[in-house]
């Protein structure tokens, strides 16, 4: 398990860097052993916050009771999804999938990408952020980029 928790951080830091890149996006880490159940990072833009939970798969992982809870009254309330970087045993077969909270029990994904390719990942998020403005017809005017 030791194994999979150091590649489960390796893989949020390759993301956290992929991030860098995406303009009008700020990605934040939350993780702290004293507030169990959190998702690992916030992602801010186009003025909305998204949370992600990053799970590494080989091709199992741990989910806590209190996280699964966590992640789908905030994706009720917001814009919550798991991040699950699956793989075999051997390394081969490796995927991404986004997963709604109320389906990470079934893995059942709203959207698949071969390999560990953290750019479409980046993207789906810049895209997502991209919909909820649209959706909400936020306009640039509210939500200034510089706010100092």
């Amino acid at each position: 398990m030791a194994k999979v928790a150091r590649n489960e951080t390796k893989l949020k830091a390759k993301f956290m860097e992929a991030m860098k890149s995406v303009n009008g996006i700020m990605a934040l880490r939350h993780e702290d052993i004293r507030t169990g159940g959190i998702p690992d990072i916030t992602t801010s833009g186009y003025g909305f916050t998204c949370w992600w939970e990053f799970k590494h798969g080989t091709p199992d992982f741990d989910s806590k009771g209190l996280q699964e809870l966590t992640c789908c009254r905030l994706a009720h309330h917001s814009f919550c999804r798991y991040v699950v970087y699956l793989e075999e045993a051997d390394g081969s077969n490796k995927h991404i999938l986004i997963v709604h909270p109320r389906n990470i029990g079934r893995l059942e994904p709203e959207e698949v990408f071969t390999g560990f390719q953290h750019e479409m990942v980046t993207e789906y998020v810049r895209k997502t952020h991209k919909e909820l403005r649209d959706l909400f017809s936020v306009s640039r005017r509210e939500f200034p980029r510089d706010l100092s």
